[in-house]
C-alpha cells in the first residue's frame, strides 16, 4: 500500500458495515518499524472513518521462527537509536527474505495469533505484533 498520494481514493475495497482493516507488512528495521506509525498517522489524517491497521509482518517472533538472514542497521538513519533501544539489536531483517508462500500465509492469517496485541491510537484501532 502506498500512501504517497493520500488524495487518491482506494478502489476495489468493499466494506460491509465493519471497520476497514489495512494489513501492513514491512521490513523489521528502523524505517520499516516507523512505517507502521506513519501509515496510522496518515490514515488518521485523511480517512473519513475509523480504520484498523494490523502490522502482520515482519515482527520478532517471525524473525525467530523463519530465521531470515540479518542485515545491519544503517548508522545514518536517525531512527536507529530508538530501534536499538526497543529491540536490543543492531540486526534488522527484510520482509522479502521470506518466501512468497510464508508471506501469503501471513496475509491469510495462517500464522500464530497469540503474539497479537491491540490498542487505540488517535481514535483508530491498531494492532501490532511484538
Amino acid at each position: 500500500m502506498s500512501l504517497g498520494a493520500p488524495e487518491t481514493p482506494v478502489t476495489g475495497a468493499s466494506f460491509c458495515g465493519g471497520t476497514p482493516v489495512v494489513l501492513h507488512l514491512a521490513d523489521h528495521d528502523p524505517n520499516g518499524i516507523d512505517m507502521t506509525r506513519d501509515v496510522i498517522e496518515r490514515l488518521a489524517r485523511y480517512a473519513r472513518a475509523d480504520i484498523e491497521v494490523r502490522r502482520i509482518a515482519l515482527n520478532m517472533p517471525q524473525v525467530r521462527q523463519y530465521a531470515p538472514p540479518p542485515n545491519f542497521v544503517k548508522e545514518s538513519d536517525a531512527r536507529t537509536p530508538a530501534y536499538r533501544a526497543q529491540f536490543g539489536t543492531d540486526d534488522c531483517w527484510e520482509l522479502d527474505a521470506l518466501s512468497p508462500t510464508v508471506i501469503a500465509d501471513l496475509i491469510l492469517g495462517r500464522d500464530s495469533p497469540q503474539s497479537a496485541c491491540r490498542r487505540r491510537t488517535a481514535g483508530f484501532a491498531t494492532s501490532c505484533r511484538s
